[in-house]
């Protein structure tokens, strides 16, 4: 049976939350890590996703949120520049990460993350 985009999206969001409690955003390795990042590598279906654009820091992975969202059919993301908030849209599921909190929500409800989500070279990264 073949699973929906939501239900991959949801599904993968949620081992992330039980793992390490939370989340991503961003885009690629053009973007300005901190000295004290390190490349890691992530995993999706046993694939490895966005080679070179993952990092750990302050022993907190983060992914980039966009490039990771593009990885799925039918997933829209949009940012409020005036907020600093970016809204991923599924058929099913709407999230919201922000620049600097701790937290992202899913269709209304709060997951706290593992670290603060940050904006890097103008691209968000999340903890996963």
């Amino acid at each position: 049976m073949k699973r929906s985009f939501s239900q991959t999206l949801l599904a993968c969001l949620l081992a992330c939350l039980m793992l390490a409690s939370g989340m991503i955003l961003g885009v690629g390795a053009e973007a300005a890590f901190p000295e004290n990042a390190a490349p890691t590598a992530v995993y999706l279906d046993g694939k490895e996703v966005l080679p070179g654009e993952c990092i750990i820091l302050e022993s907190v992975t983060y992914v980039p949120l966009r490039n990771f969202c593009n990885l799925f059919e039918n997933c829209k993301i949009t940012w409020n520049a005036k907020t600093s908030t970016a809204t991923v849209k599924t058929d099913d599921l709407t999230l919201t990460v922000q620049s600097g909190a701790v937290y992202i929500t899913a269709n209304g409800h709060y997951y706290y993350t593992v670290g603060e989500i940050r904006n890097l070279g103008g691209h968000l990264y999340v903890p996963i």
